[in-house]
């Protein structure tokens, strides 16, 4: 393989476009941590304990030309867990953009609702964030 030269090149450096937002969700006692990176027409979203920065789950939510119902599939993770799954698919419709989730915390299904909404809430309070 040849070596490159990049002092001699015409290489530009462009800047990154994603963009990153972290908040906290509080659901009674728990506080679950949240990291949005924005991409082009794209986002993804982890979940998870900020002691623990663990990425052991990742699911990915897009639109079908064929369905009116999203399509997600598991990237990464237990197969038994279909949290992220659940959630790429739900906010996939919700925001019309492929999503993906990376779910790291234990949640008990009735949580489930709650940790979303304070996610829809976070994203209405700053719509520059999917703009």
């Amino acid at each position: 393989m040849a070596d490159i030269d990049v002092n001699n090149s015409n290489i530009e450096l462009l800047s990154s476009n994603f963009k990153f937002h972290n908040f906290d969700v509080q659901v009674g006692e728990v506080k679950y941590f949240c990291e949005i990176i924005i991409m082009q027409n794209s986002f993804f979203l982890w979940i998870g304990d900020s002691n623990n920065g663990k990425m052991n789950d990742l699911s990915f939510g897009f639109k079908s030309n064929y369905e009116n119902t999203p399509i997600s599939t598991k990237l990464m993770g237990s197969m038994d867990d279909t949290t992220s799954l659940n959630i790429a698919k739900r906010l996939t419709k919700k925001y019309e953009k492929p999503v993906y989730i990376s779910f790291n915390a234990p949640v008990n299904n009735s949580l489930l609702p709650k940790i979303e909404q304070g996610i829809c809430e976070e994203l209405k309070k700053h719509p520059e964030i999917l703009a």
